[in-house]
C-alpha cells in the first residue's frame, strides 16, 4: 500500500499543473499523512487552508491536520483542529457523515485523557 501512495506522490509532484492549487495541497496533505510524513501533511494541509474558500474543503483540511496531530500523539493540537473543522461542518448541512466522524474523534481524545 505504501508503494501506491509513493507512486501517487510521484505523479502529483511530476505534473502539478494538472491540479488546482487547493486540490493539489489537499492531495499532498492526504498522501503525506498516509506515508507517515506528518509534518509535511500538516504543512500542505495548512497551505490548502490558505487557498480554500468553501467550508467543506476548509473542514477537510482541519480534519487532515487533526489526524496528523493524533498520529504524533499531540492531542491538544488535534483537538483544536477538530474543533475548527466542527465549526466549518456546522455551517454546511450536507456533511453530516463527516460531522459525525469529527465528533467521534473529539470524543476519543477526551476518553484518552
Amino acid at each position: 500500500m505504501q508503494k501506491k501512495y509513493q507512486e501517487a506522490l510521484n505523479v502529483i509532484c511530476s505534473e502539478p499543473n494538472e491540479f488546482e492549487d487547493e486540490e493539489l495541497e489537499i492531495a499532498l496533505g492526504q498522501i503525506y499523512l498516509k506515508v507517515g510524513q506528518f509534518g509535511q501533511s500538516v504543512l500542505h494541509s495548512r497551505n490548502a487552508l490558505k487557498l480554500s474558500t468553501n467550508d467543506p474543503n476548509i473542514a477537510r483540511c482541519y480534519i487532515q491536520i487533526g489526524h496528523a496531530y493524533i498520529l504524533q500523539h499531540d492531542n491538544t493540537n488535534a483537538l483544536i483542529s477538530y474543533k475548527n473543522s466542527l465549526e466549518m461542518l456546522r455551517c454546511s448541512t450536507t456533511e453530516e457523515d463527516e460531522l459525525a466522524n469529527v465528533l467521534t474523534n473529539i470524543g476519543t481524545i477526551y476518553l484518552d485523557h
